[in-house]
């Protein structure tokens, strides 16, 4: 089948002072996969294929869009798609992604229309009454995705026998599927097909989430997250099963990408990349071992158990000169209310042995949760005052 996988515009508030944009991950790992069990892919970057064009969304103020135009955007899909696909990973982004949905709806009536991505995953009900695709993937969606391309091309109109989708079935009732079983062994799937766009568009053009030291390129050594923080959406994307890939493999990756994209520094996205202390060890090492002369970082926010200034020495050796922390609260009953599962005592150990060791430290906090007053506020802010005189390099407070 012909298949198109597009990357919507992005969204940002005129107010922010970074941008979460980054090269399409998962759409890449979705092409690979699909062009694996031979379908024809072809991949619309909607932010990459002009990511410095940013302007106003007249629909809503103190909003931005990044990227192209929805016009731009549909003239890029060919006509003769059989499959378009989609991904909404953030709600906030939603209003403009549903648009671009009911325009490409209206433009290729005839093929078939698919979301997915976190936001689809915990919302699918109103996806499908505000939107008429014909199936939502849930949660982690290579092979959910795999089976229906195979349904489509047998000419199935049912997705009953599918785990891990939504859909609207004859009598306008919502279905959901039973959960997809986690891919076990990441290894298994293709690398990301970053042949079929630009990665280094977003360096080119200075514009990229994480702290950019050189060409950069995002990467995943791990899947999943096994904690159950009540405010992100993994429990449900991903559930709570943590699964690593082998550290050779992992580090092949990031030397092939050296040789053929000229990168010199890896964004790693995972939700949580240190888990196992004997897992990170093994990555450094090996990085260690091939002397690639590379830099690596942990943008998104990682756990502090393993981190120790033993880890944190092996994570300078082997590139890494950036981590960002995510207590979210200075308040110990915040963090408990939302099941952080993490004491701000061993946070501060782990920080202190990541600044002693020579790298940047960024923490990541939030205010606003439920179930908090002023008291618990005034505690985080301390608590970050605090962080600020042992040495942390930036402190982020979202809400």
């Amino acid at each position: 089948m012909k298949l198109t996988l597009v990357q919507p515009p992005a969204m940002m508030a005129v107010d922010s002072y970074s941008t979460i944009t980054q090269p399409p991950l998962g759409i890449a790992y979705l092409a690979a996969y699909a062009r694996r069990l031979g379908h024809e892919v072809h991949v619309v970057d909607g932010v990459g294929a002009a990511v410095k064009s940013i302007r106003p969304w007249p629909q809503r103020k103190k909003r931005l869009i990044q990227g192209l135009s929805f016009e731009q955007l549909i003239e890029c899909i060919p006509r003769d798609s059989d499959v378009i696909g989609m991904s909404c990973m953030f709600t906030h982004a939603w209003p403009m992604v549903r648009e671009l949905m009911l325009l490409l709806r209206n433009e290729f009536p005839a093929a078939k229309l698919i979301a997915g991505g976190e936001h689809v995953t915990a919302m699918y009900d109103t996806v499908l009454h505000q939107v008429p695709l014909d199936v939502c993937v849930l949660g982690e969606g290579e092979v959910t995705f795999g089976e229906l391309l195979s349904a489509f091309e047998a000419g199935d109109r049912g997705y009953r026998d599918i785990n891990g989708v939504a859909f609207v079935d004859g009598n306008g009732q919502v279905v959901k599927t039973p959960r997809r079983e986690r891919v076990m062994d990441p290894d298994e799937l293709p690398w990301p097909a970053w042949d079929l766009l630009d990665p280094m568009a977003y360096v080119e053009n200075e514009v990229y989430m994480g702290p950019v030291v050189g060409r950069s390129m995002p990467m995943l050594a791990t899947r999943g997250c096994p904690f159950e923080c009540t405010f992100c959406s993994s429990p449900q994307m991903w559930t709570q099963l943590w699964k690593a890939r082998n550290p050779v493999k992992v580090v092949d990756e990031i030397e092939y990408y050296a040789k053929a994209f000229r990168a010199n520094d890896f964004q790693f996205q995972d939700l949580t990349a240190i888990v196992r202390k004997d897992w990170i060890v093994a990555f450094c090492q090996e990085l260690i071992r091939r002397q690639l002369n590379i830099t690596w970082q942990l943008p998104v926010g990682t756990r502090s158990e393993a981190i120790d200034a033993e880890v944190a020495q092996y994570l300078v050796k082997s590139g890494c000169h950036h981590i960002t922390y995510a207590p979210e609260s200075g308040s110990e009953r915040i963090i408990r209310s939302i099941k952080k599962k993490v004491k701000l005592a061993a946070v501060e150990a782990s920080v202190r042995a990541s600044l002693q060791a020579g790298m940047r430290v960024c923490l990541f906090n939030v205010i606003g949760f439920p179930e908090e007053d002023r008291e618990d506020i005034r505690k985080t802010f301390g608590w970050l005052r605090h962080m600020a005189r042992v040495g942390v390099h930036e402190i982020t407070v979202s809400t």
